[in-house]
């Protein structure tokens, strides 16, 4: 089993009941699973707000303690048995798909941990081979399409104006996934009976699918970035008693 960890998400987890670098180190100096830590890219969201502005527009800047905290992270686990990843024009949950979708491909069992449901999608993909910690509101199948529609409020993305949980509930799911593919591959929107109300548009509808899609990252370029840790537990203690931790 490879476990891949979205750094942000789980490490801002850690820290928020009370987790500190001492108790990191203790779990992944030699963790019992093969892990591989991803971190968020400086300029990763640009990339999706060129596209669709309101993206991520409730969160700001990491805060100060937060982010020192990260640092500190970063350098302790680069003296433990884990590898840690980042590309700074991307989002570390496109890094983390495109890990998972390679090894899994290759017939590798790998488990996301995460509790953002984007990677949902993945599972759907390769629901034999990868599993994660985040719950849906959907099945794994059905997580792009409940994005695209629905929306998904803690990434500000607002859905089909007027289609909302109710609309879903009411829909013939298979006709939407069928026009909505349809509409973005060709721009014709296919009449399934949805409420009159609703009014999408396949501009609409390709720039959602675009945006909780996954970007494809070049695995090349991420390598640059690469921190292969060496298992050094004296080193992490000699650090962090710097900072009498």
């Amino acid at each position: 089993m490879l476990t891949i960890i979205d750094g942000n998400n789980f490490f801002r987890r850690l820290v928020s009941v009370g987790s500190d670098a001492r108790s990191v180190l203790n779990s992944y100096h030699q963790p019992k699973n093969e892990t591989i830590v991803v971190w968020d890219g400086e300029r990763g969201s640009q990339r999706r707000r060129k596209v669709y502005p309101k993206y991520k527009t409730n969160r700001g800047p990491l805060d100060q303690d937060i982010s020192m905290h990260f640092n500190t992270l970063i350098r302790v686990l680069s003296h433990c048995n884990v590898v840690q990843l980042f590309h700074q024009e991307y989002e570390g949950d496109d890094v983390v798909a495109m890990l998972a979708r390679d090894y899994a491909g290759r017939g590798r069992r790998v488990h996301i941990e995460s509790t953002d449901a984007d990677f949902l999608q993945i599972v759907g993909e390769f629901p034999k081979l990868v599993t994660t910690t985040a719950v849906g509101k959907v099945t794994p199948a059905l997580t792009k399409l409940y994005k695209i529609w629905v929306g998904d409020q803690s990434d500000k993305i607002s859905g089909v104006p007027l289609f909302g949980e109710k609309a879903w509930e009411a829909a013939d799911l298979a006709a939407l996934g069928r026009m909505t593919k349809k509409a973005i591959l060709t721009g014709e929107i296919d009449d399934i009976g949805l409420p009159k109300a609703v009014k999408p548009t396949a501009e609409l509808l390709r720039i959602l699918d675009e945006i909780v899609s996954f970007y494809p990252v070049p695995l090349d370029e991420v390598m640059k970035n690469l921190v292969l840790g060496s298992p050094n537990y004296a080193a992490a203690d000699a650090y962090l008693k710097e900072f009498y931790l």
